[in-house]
């Protein structure tokens, strides 16, 4: 590809193209919401309230202690709307806050950038895909594969992480790739920055941050020696993040990571399958048509990485001003297989241990393997590509034609759950919610809300809030045995500053967890408001 300027180009016009579509499918999507707004979740409205106090002057804090802070109430409500923010990394509030100043709505904001890191996202697999296999073909098919998934869509509809995640985990792993094939050290230099920059969007780029080490150690270039020590300095990469963890839980008085051993169970695990087979096949196919797809799918991936392995020894082509490749360089396609074949396993290890060994790790879910596709669709477009050249020489253009009929099988079907996904409402609140925010924003404005969703609170009304006190810890069970004393402190807290307790329905997450109605009327408090969504308490006049 380097002696042919037209070749040279083909990545570039096939990331190029795909990322308008990308970017305009999202912008699309945007549009059929409300007023081009991001959706906020739970974690949306955190990322948000962080944003917020960063652009306040407040650092990088929580305007609000969410549910699963292990704080006590009179420990949450001392922080005064400046909780420590022990349960994210600091980067995409940071990024939040930059692309959202003064009166800037932060949804619309967060929805432009998301539409953004999209395209971003969408294009690079596509040019990455062109690039390795030599085919625009391979490339355009990849990225619309990508395109075609409702999940990844999904997540760049909402205010999360994940759409900056998942570039910087792409161009970081690119960036490797390129030194493992024989690139200078800048790309090295570049992959550890990357990576790095993952692990401060979310800490599942930790065990990124590691892989990238152990693929150094492994393939890179010199003595045993050399590659030891450079892998050595990149694992400096996750130092920052480390420091911020460390850093909030010394603010916070106390840690968030408590280990103990919870396994996953059997629901968990059928739930992260079914949203990874959704990647290849609508869930309302029939049981035989899915399976026949996985399998192709798997015996697809199989005999790519088979293909990438027998090429292993195929040397660099290098553009003009790079080191010249080393003895031991392999091309930039075997280059990416060795990249994946480690990052991969390293990161789905690192969130089922995140989940098995902290009583606070992040649930498994189908979103948390969403990374595997950037890095395993090169590899599909690589493998088949070298697949068709092996088997079928004479007949490439006749298998190339039916293996693009194949991927619109997969596409057209699982794409139509894009047109789904936007046009989920996941923006404007049950109308109950806004009854029950109004009912907020009508409280002073030093009221004190004690509420099993302290997020929806202030995402709804701007009031501060702090978490109803728990029964039990969520989610390991385990009870809690200071739940007497933190409830006699909200109930304290709540009668010294004309508070109200509103607990909302639809928080049923660690609902069973949570005090109830009839723990804060054995302190004095009376129903005011009860509805679908939420159940509003205050202190009984009688009292």
């Amino acid at each position: 590809m380097a002696g042919d300027p037209h070749r040279r180009a083909a990545p570039w016009l096939c990331a190029g193209a795909l990322a308008l579509v990308a970017l305009l499918i999202a912008l699309f999507s945007l549009s059929r919401m409300t007023a081009w707004q991001a959706g906020a979740a739970p974690d949306g409205m955190s990322y948000l309230g962080a944003a917020s106090n960063l652009q306040d002057g407040r650092g990088i804090t929580g305007p609000f202690a969410t549910s699963i802070d292990p704080f006590g109430p009179a420990e949450a409500a001392a922080f005064d709307g400046a909780v420590p923010f022990i349960q994210w990394p600091p980067l995409y509030p940071a990024v939040l806050a930059l692309v959202s100043p003064g009166d800037v709505d932060p949804r619309i904001a967060a929805g432009l950038f998301n539409a953004l890191a999209f395209g971003l996202l969408v294009g690079g697999v596509a040019g990455i895909s062109t690039r390795l296999s030599g085919s625009v073909l391979a490339g355009a098919v990849a990225g619309l594969l990508l395109v075609a998934q409702p999940d990844v869509l999904l997540l760049h509809l909402l205010v999360a992480a994940e759409p900056l995640f998942l570039v910087l985990l792409l161009a970081g792993t690119w960036c490797l790739a390129r030194r493992l094939s024989g690139a200078s050290g800048r790309w090295l230099v570049a992959a550890f920055a990357l990576a790095g920059s993952a692990a401060l969007t979310r800490y599942a780029g930790l065990p990124v941050v590691v892989a990238f080490a152990a693929a150094i150690a492994l393939w890179d270039r010199g003595s045993a020696r050399q590659r030891v020590l450079r892998a050595t300095g990149g694992l400096a990469a996750a130092l920052p993040t480390l420091a911020w963890s460390w850093w909030t839980s010394n603010a916070a008085g106390v840690s968030n990571r408590r280990l103990v051993v919870q396994a996953p169970d059997d629901a968990q695990w059928r739930f992260v399958v079914e949203n990874v087979l959704r990647w290849v096949s609508p869930p309302d196919a029939v049981t035989a048509a899915r399976a026949v797809v996985v399998g192709a799918v798997v015996v697809t991936l199989i005999g790519a990485a088979v293909a990438l392995v027998a090429a292993g020894n195929r040397r660099s082509t290098l553009a003009g001003g790079e080191d010249p490749p080393s003895a031991d360089a392999v091309d930039e396609a075997t280059a990416w297989l060795r990249v994946v074949a480690v990052v991969a396993p390293a990161y789905v290890a690192g969130v089922v241990a995140t989940h098995v060994l902290f009583d606070r790790g992040v649930p498994i879910g189908g979103r948390l393997m969403v990374p595997l596709l950037p890095w395993l669709l090169p590899v599909i477009a690589v493998g088949v590509v070298r697949l068709v050249e092996a088997a079928a020489p004479r007949h490439q253009q006749w298998v190339t034609g039916a293996l693009v009929v194949v991927a619109a099988a997969v596409i057209l079907p699982v794409g139509s759950g894009v047109w789904d996904v936007t046009g989920r409402d996941t923006v404007r609140p049950p109308a109950e919610q806004t009854a029950t925010a109004d009912y907020l924003r009508s409280l002073d404005t030093d009221a004190l809300v004690v509420s099993n969703d302290p997020a929806l609170v202030w995402f709804t009304s701007g009031q501060e809030a702090i978490p109803v006190p728990r029964r039990s810890d969520a989610p390991t069970g385990v009870a809690n045995d200071a739940f007497d004393v933190h409830l006699a402190e909200a109930a304290a807290l709540l009668e010294e500053r004309a508070g109200a307790v509103v607990l909302y329905r639809t928080a049923t997450l660690f609902g069973p967890h949570f005090a109830r109605v009839e723990d804060f009327e054995a302190h004095g408090f009376a129903v005011v408001k009860e509805g679908d969504e939420a159940v509003v308490l205050e202190r009984s006049s009688s009292e």
